[in-house]
């Protein structure tokens, strides 16, 4: 008897603490959809920074707006000097200005997640690793699909391998996390960039990816 109301009081306790309030580093509108952006351990948001908006707008493709931008830790320290190494760490969260007041259904959701691997070669780890000709050397002549999955039914997540430049560097070799979010019937991207070293960067990549997805969507919650 003892115990089960210990057991009763524990719940009715547990049940009347207060849901813990998000920390948003800033917010904007997209659409109708008040967009957080929150506070993430191991990055910061920085869009709007003076060094940073230049290049997230300069290799942003046209029909798409930057919403949000955030470097690793080390990158943003670093930040005046961004243009010089390129970016090795950071991810951004950006829509397509044609269907920013597009009301999206889960069948709509599902067609782009089809269109958007559709853009892709897909190809398994063993042969996309026998066209790099080591780490430094760059064989990728087009995005490459490692894998893809839905994380949650709101999402999807495509993982892949691209040559990428920014301003006044050369080419590296990225791996690229491509994610779809289903948010209030708004559709909207986020891709995560991470400079590949080797098998060892995928698995990161998915890690981060991963934690990182689901901490921007529940903050929209």
């Amino acid at each position: 008897m003892k115990l089960s109301l210990f057991f009763s009081i524990c719940l009715l306790f547990c049940l009347s603490l207060p849901a813990q309030e998000v920390e948003c580093s800033r917010r904007t509108q997209y659409g109708k959809v008040d967009l957080c952006f929150p506070v993430l351990d191991g990055y910061r948001e920085c869009y709007f920074d003076e060094n940073v908006k230049p290049i997230a707008d300069a290799t942003e493709a046209q029909q798409n707006q930057v919403l949000g931008y955030y470097l690793d830790s080390s990158s943003y320290a670093n930040r005046e000097s961004i243009g010089q190494g390129g970016l090795q760490n950071f991810f951004k969260i950006y829509g397509t200005r044609s269907i920013e007041h597009l009301e999206v259904d889960e069948p709509m959701f599902a067609e782009f997640y089809s269109s958007m691997g559709a853009q892709f070669l897909k190809k398994g780890w063993e042969d996309v690793a026998s066209e790099i000709k080591d780490q430094m050397g760059l064989a990728i002549s087009q995005p490459t699909t490692l894998k893809d999955y839905k994380l949650s039914d709101n999402s999807f997540t495509y993982i892949l391998l691209m040559n990428y430049q920014q301003e006044e560097t050369e080419d590296q070799l990225v791996a690229i996390a491509m994610n779809g979010m289903f948010l209030h019937n708004r559709a909207l991207w986020m891709a995560y960039y991470l400079k590949f070293e080797g098998p060892e960067t995928i698995e990161a990549l998915e890690s981060t990816n991963n934690r990182i997805l689901s901490q921007f969507m529940q903050a929209q919650e």
